[in-house]
C-alpha cells in the first residue's frame, strides 16, 4: 500500500536494500503519513467537502435554510464570514464579508467573492470539479484571520493599506514614465491590484511578457507608424492599462508569522499612509538629479496600538510569495536579503547552477551540452536578402564558460513597502536573462510560441546609424573557436551561446554565421542589467576555416549596417535571442 502511493518505507530508507521487516513504530508513523497526506486532499464541492475543508482550517460552520427552498453554508472565523448559497448540488451565490473592519476591506469583498464563487463552479459540464483552488484562497483568507490580534492588529486592514499607497504610486508613474502604464508596471514599483488572477488577497505585477511588442490600442495606448531603414514597422506607444495577456510576474502579499530567523524585521504595520500626501518629495530635494523621488514615510502606530500601551509586538510580519518563482544566482540574493537586515535567506541551503536550475537536463553528468533544434520564422518585411521562404532552422547549443551558482527564490520577508523597489529590479534582470535562454532551449515553455515552434510576431527593422566600433578582440574568442562543435543536421544554422556573469551583469554570448559572408562568424554579447534592462554588442570574426585558408591571421570588423543600439532595442521587443541573431546575420 505505501509503495502504490509512492511512498518508500521507512525500513528500505535506512537500510538500501535491507531485507528486515519495519518495527511496529515505523509501521504508525508511515501510516500517520499516510492518513495526513489524505486528509489535506480537499475533496470534490460539496456541503461534506466544504465542511470537513472549514473543519481542517479551524473555522466555524453551520447550515440553515434559505429563501429560495435551499441550503446557505455559513464559514466563520474572528473577521471573516463566508456565505455559500446551495440549491440541491448547484451554488447559487458566495458573500465574503470581514467583520468589524472599516474601509477598503469590505468595498472590495464582492470582488473576493466572485472570485470564491468562480472557485467552486464546475470546470466542465456535468463534471464535478474539486475543492483545490477553493481551498487555497479559503487557507489564505483563513491565516490572515488567525494572525489578527483585535484590536491591535487587523491584517486585511494591514494589506490594504498597503495597496492603497501602492496605488498611489503606481498612478503618478503612468503619468511621468514615458511608457506610462506598462513602463510603471515594469521599471517602477509596480502595479497592484486586489483579488486577480483566480486568487483572493493583494499581488504586485512587476515584469511582463515582451512589454514592448507592438499592441493595437486607442488613444495614449495607439500603435504609431515609424520607418526605420526603409522599413515600417508598428512601435508602441504609452499604454493605459497593461491588460491580461501574456505571461505576468508577480508577487503575492500575505502576513506570515514572525519567526525567530526574521525577528530583526519590523512587524506589520497598518496604515493607509506608507508614502506622504503628495506622493513623492520635491524636485531640490534629489540630490543626484532623479525626475522623481518616492516621499516614502515610516507609518505612526495606529490608534488601537497607542490604546494597548502594554500590549505584546504582533507576532506577524509581511511576506512576498513570488509568482512564477525566479532562479537568482547567490551573489544577488544575499545582496537582497542584507537589503532586509537578513544575513542570508530563511531556511535555505544549498545551490546548484543557474542554467541547471533552469534546464534540469544540463545537470546530467556525462552528457553533452545542452543542444536544441528550432524552426524560426523571420516575417517578410524583416527579410532585406527578400527570400521566397523566410523560415530557418537553428540548432542551439549552450556552453557554461563559468558555473553561475544560484537558487530558486519563492518567497521575501519585508517590513516596508519601500524594499520592495530595489528587489524588483534584480528580479527584472533575471526574469528577462530567463527568458532569452528558454527562448533557445524551452521555446514551446514560452507564451510568445505556437504548438510549432515557429515565432510568428516579428522583430523591430534595423536603424542604420554610425557608433563606434566595440572593443573586442578575437583572441576573446579562442578557447571556443578552438573546440570542435558537433556539426549540425543539414539545413540547421549553428548558433553557440555562452552563459557568464561579471557581477552584477550576466552576460550571453551568441556566435553564428553571418549569412551576407558565410565565412564570416558574428558574435553577439547581451549584457542584462537591473531592471531589464540591455545592452549589446557585436562583432564580426572570421571563421576557424577562413583563418586557416589565410595562413592564420584572422580579420575582423563590422561594417556598420545597423547600430548596437537597434540590436538592443531588437532583444527587448522581440525577447528572443534566435530571432534577433536571424535578422542579424542577414543585414551584417
Amino acid at each position: 500500500m505505501v509503495a502504490s502511493l509512492g511512498r518508500t518505507p521507512a525500513y528500505l530508507q535506512n537500510a538500501g536494500f535491507g531485507i528486515g521487516l519495519p518495527s511496529d513504530e515505523n509501521k504508525k508513523r508511515e501510516l500517520e503519513e499516510i492518513l495526513r497526506t489524505l486528509a489535506l486532499k480537499p475533496g470534490r464541492i460539496s456541503i461534506e467537502g466544504i465542511e470537513r475543508l472549514a473543519k481542517r482550517l479551524g473555522l466555524e460552520m453551520w447550515q440553515e435554510p434559505n429563501k429560495d427552498g435551499g441550503q446557505t453554508v455559513s464559514i466563520t472565523g474572528a473577521i471573516i464570514v463566508v456565505d455559500i448559497d446551495f440549491i440541491g448540488n448547484n451554488i447559487t451565490q458566495v458573500a465574503l464579508s470581514f467583520a468589524n473592519t472599516l474601509g477598503t476591506s469590505n468595498d472590495l469583498a464582492p470582488q473576493a467573492a466572485s472570485i470564491l464563487r468562480n472557485n467552486l463552479q464546475p470546470d466542465k459540464p456535468l463534471m464535478i470539479s474539486n475543492l483545490a483552488d477553493f481551498a487555497n484562497n479559503l487557507e489564505r483568507l483563513s491565516k490572515l484571520d488567525k494572525l489578527s490580534q483585535a484590536p491591535a492588529l487587523n491584517c486585511f486592514t494591514a494589506i490594504t493599506g498597503l495597496y492603497e499607497s501602492l496605488s498611489r504610486i503606481y498612478e503618478h508613474e503612468k503619468t511621468v514614465m514615458d511608457g506610462g502604464a506598462v513602463e510603471a508596471m515594469c521599471r517602477g514599483n509596480g502595479r497592484p491590484r486586489m483579488h486577480c488572477n483566480g486568487k483572493v488577497g493583494l499581488s504586485v505585477e512587476y515584469w511582463k511578457e515582451r512589454r514592448k511588442m507592438p499592441t493595437g490600442g486607442s488613444g495614449k495606448g495607439k500603435e504609431r507608424d515609424v520607418k526605420m531603414d526603409g522599413m515600417d514597422m508598428l512601435e508602441p506607444a504609452e499604454q493605459d492599462d497593461p491588460g491580461d495577456k501574456g505571461t505576468t510576474w508577480r508577487i503575492i502579499i500575505e502576513i506570515d508569522e514572525l519567526g525567530a530567523e526574521c525577528a530583526s524585521l519590523d512587524t506589520v504595520r497598518t496604515s493607509e499612509n506608507w508614502v506622504g500626501k503628495n506622493t513623492i518629495k520635491p524636485s531640490d530635494d534629489s540630490m543626484f538629479g532623479d525626475d522623481y523621488i518616492i516621499d516614502w514615510v515610516d507609518p505612526e502606530p495606529s490608534v488601537e496600538n497607542l490604546m494597548e500601551v502594554d500590549s505584546a509586538r504582533p507576532n506577524a510580519r509581511f511576506i512576498a510569495r513570488l509568482d512564477p518563482p525566479i532562479v537568482v544566482p547567490l551573489l544577488d540574493e544575499v545582496t537582497i536579503f542584507s537589503s532586509l537586515g537578513l544575513y542570508s535567506p530563511p531556511g535555505q541551503i544549498g545551490a546548484t547552477t543557474l542554467d541547471g536550475l533552469l534546464f534540469p537536463q544540463a545537470l546530467v553528468p556525462g552528457l553533452p551540452p545542452l543542444t536544441r533544434e528550432r524552426k524560426v520564422h523571420l516575417p517578410p518585411h524583416m527579410d532585406p536578402l527578400g527570400r521566397v521562404d523566410p523560415s530557418v532552422n537553428h540548432r542551439y547549443t549552450l556552453h557554461t564558460l563559468k558555473p553561475i551558482y544560484a537558487r530558486e527564490v519563492w518567497e521575501i520577508p519585508f517590513g516596508h513597502p519601500r524594499q520592495l523597489g530595489p528587489i524588483f529590479q534584480i528580479f527584472r534582470q533575471y526574469v528577462l536573462l530567463a527568458t532569452l535562454l528558454r527562448s533557445c532551449f524551452s521555446p514551446h515553455s514560452n507564451a510568445t510560441n505556437n504548438s510549432s515552434g515557429v515565432l510568428t510576431s516579428p522583430p523591430p527593422p534595423p536603424e542604420p546609424t554610425q557608433i563606434q566600433t566595440p572593443s573586442f578582440t578575437p583572441d576573446d574568442l579562442d578557447s571556443f573557436l578552438s573546440t570542435p562543435a558537433p556539426e549540425p543536421p543539414t539545413g540547421s544554422t549553428p548558433i553557440d551561446i555562452s552563459l557568464y556573469s561579471d557581477p552584477p551583469t550576466p552576460t550571453l554570448r551568441v556566435i553564428f554565421p553571418s549569412h551576407v559572408v558565410p565565412q564570416r562568424l558574428i558574435s553577439l554579447e547581451i549584457e542584462v542589467s537591473r531592471n531589464g534592462g540591455v545592452a549589446a554588442r557585436y562583432s564580426i570574426v572570421d571563421s576557424p576555416e577562413q583563418v586557416a585558408r589565410q595562413g592564420g591571421v584572422a580579420g575582423m570588423g563590422r561594417n556598420g549596417l545597423v547600430g548596437e543600439d537597434v540590436v538592443a532595442r531588437a532583444i527587448e521587443v522581440t525577447e528572443d535571442v534566435g530571432m534577433t541573431a536571424e535578422w542579424l546575420r542577414r543585414i551584417v
